[in-house]
This record gives structure tokens, C-alpha cells and sequence, in this order.
């Protein structure tokens, strides 16, 4: 993940500091979020439509793998 942050960086110098670190809790890997993946995954989203994502990896990794 550490290259797409810097090439964001690149690309927007004068937004660099406004990016915000994310962890997702998927055990998929993947290079970009996509909307067309939404309610497709185990639980259907069942706290309703979006992305998933949290400020700690280890809070993210503790959804990996679980029932929720």
C-alpha cells in the first residue's frame, strides 16, 4: 500500500497531508475499492451499503477471518 500512498503524494502535493491511512478487513487482496464489490462478500453488508475500512490495522485485522 505504501507505493499507491506515495504516488498520491506525487500526483497531489498540496493535498499530501490531508490523506487519511485506512485498513480494510478483507482477507482479499486487492489495488482499488470498487462499488460494484458491494454486497457481494460474507454478511451482505449487513450494517448497510458502503466500504468497511478503520484507522488501525490491527483493528482491521481483527476482522479478518471473524463472523461479523
Amino acid at each position: 500500500m505504501g507505493g499507491a500512498i506515495e504516488a498520491l503524494k506525487r500526483r497531489y502535493p498540496k493535498t499530501a497531508d490531508a490523506l487519511i491511512h485506512a485498513w480494510h478487513g478483507s482477507e482479499a487482496a486487492f489495488t482499488s475499492f470498487s462499488a460494484d464489490k458491494i454486497g457481494t462478500g460474507e454478511g451482505a453488508q449487513a450494517y448497510g451499503y458502503g466500504h468497511y475500512l478503520a484507522q488501525s490495522r490491527r483493528v482491521a485485522e481483527s476482522y479478518q477471518g471473524s463472523t461479523y
